[in-house]
């Protein structure tokens, strides 16, 4: 089956446009990515593998992430795709790693192991690309036909190749920002009980779920009592972040902990105030000593003020 060009080309540019999130939501960028060339290429799965050694150091390959066809069974939960040995897949690893992909009929191929594994997910034709990563083979990129043999064009193998290498620059990408995230939010102990997280740029999704766990392993860990979030860091502040802030807030005092705001400028507390929200449920302070003041106060403490 011939596939319009057009359309190729449309949903090669969505998916391109999709992996530009990645930052902001590893997870959904992929999902939208796969589903925008999955839809364009008439193609019944689309679906990503990484390739990673065992505990016993064999090279495997688990499936990450997969777009399918709603009468298609999904094969994301198949277990027999997680931690599966490359060897199993016959010449699979050797291709990939020299950069070549693979289409082929299944029916027509030779290698026994293989053939009877995606026969068992029923896919009729089958093409793999590699997703390679500062030279080396970081996983693949498979797309199932499971209706039909098909035979892929040059001009789309080519177009195709191309999203792997868009693939693999993203992936670089979230591993960065997966680097900043883990530095750009530490957990200070500033007080006996008192924890201090200073946050710098924006809060995203991702970053509020890690800072809401980091948060509530403190508290449980190290006993905090009080937290004290510093976003002296960030410029601006939207209304989706207040509502992660909040949330943090509310985590925090299911575990007997409170929470307070410092840190915030002008541009911040206009923006809290435009956000109508419960300014009761919201603690804040200019700077993390006033904040840190008002917790030795309650304690019956005092600390000395710079001069």
């Amino acid at each position: 089956m011939a596939v319009d060009q057009e359309a190729l080309l449309r949903g090669i540019a969505d998916a391109s446009l999709a992996l530009l999130d990645i930052e902001l939501n590893y997870a959904g960028a992929m999902d939208r990515c796969l589903g925008a060339v999955g839809s364009a290429l008439s193609v019944d799965r689309v679906y990503v593998f990484e390739a990673h050694p065992n505990t016993a150091g064999t090279t495997c390959v688990s499936q990450r992430f997969e777009w399918s066809r709603d009468s298609i069974e999904p094969q994301i939960d198949n277990p027999e795709l997680q931690d599966l040995p490359f060897e199993i897949l016959g010449p699979w690893e050797a291709t990939l790693r020299a950069g070549q992909h693979m289409a082929f009929v299944v029916a027509d191929y030779p290698h026994k192991a293989t053939r009877e594994l995606l026969e068992s997910q029923d896919i009729i034709s089958i093409l793999v690309l590699p997703i390679i990563l500062h030279g080396e083979l970081w996983g693949f990129i498979g797309f199932d036909d499971c209706t039909r043999p098909r035979r892929w064009r040059d001009a789309e193998l080519a177009a195709l190749s191309a999203l792997g290498g868009a693939t693999g620059a993203a992936i670089v990408r979230s591993r960065v920002h997966e680097t900043v995230l883990e530095i750009s939010a530490p957990l200070l102990q500033v007080w006996e009980g008192v924890i201090a997280v200073p946050l710098v740029g924006r809060l995203t999704p991702d970053r509020a779920n890690r800072l809401i766990e980091s948060v509530l392993g403190a508290i449980h860990g190290r006993d905090a009592r009080d937290v004290l979030l510093d976003i002296t860091g960030m410029s601006a502040i939207a209304p989706g972040e207040l509502d992660m802030v909040l949330r943090t807030f509310r985590a925090a005092r299911m575990l007997g902990a409170r929470c307070a705001l410092v840190g915030t400028s002008a541009v911040v507390a206009q923006a809290i105030v435009n956000a109508d929200i419960d300014l009761a449920s919201l603690s804040t302070h200019a700077s993390l000593e006033s904040g840190l003041a008002q917790i030795l106060a309650r304690r019956g403490l005092e600390v000395r003020r710079h001069a």
